[in-house]
């Protein structure tokens, strides 16, 4: 586990984006993220079974509706002239590249907290 250093804590809605390891099924989680020194990251309505952080990126583990784990990654975005679609919407990775920057990205997988 990694700690955060105080210029780095940060508190800020986030895109996560997964498929559970067991059943395979698509998630997707846009939720208020909540890192903070020393702490373990919350996923605000979310119950997170494992964790990590690399520079500002977040990877987490919630729990999927047939108990297995699904790893979800934080979407890390980069706006271009590419448009938007169900490659986009429906994706599983957390790479984006199109004119929507991140914010439809996993949004046909969405997750009720």
């Amino acid at each position: 586990m990694q700690k955060m250093t105080q210029a780095k804590a940060m508190s800020e809605i986030r895109r996560f984006v997964g498929k559970c390891a067991g059943c395979n099924k698509p998630a997707s989680v846009e939720t208020f993220c909540i890192l903070a020194e020393g702490l373990f990251p919350r996923l605000e309505g979310y119950s997170i079974s494992h964790w990590q952080i690399s520079g500002s990126r977040v990877v987490a583990g919630l729990r999927c509706s047939c108990g297995d784990v699904i790893n979800m990654s934080e979407v890390q975005a980069k706006t271009s002239k590419h448009k938007c679609g169900a490659k986009c919407t429906h994706s599983t990775g957390p790479a984006c590249e199109c004119e929507c920057g991140g914010e439809f990205h996993g949004s046909g997988h969405r997750m009720v907290a």
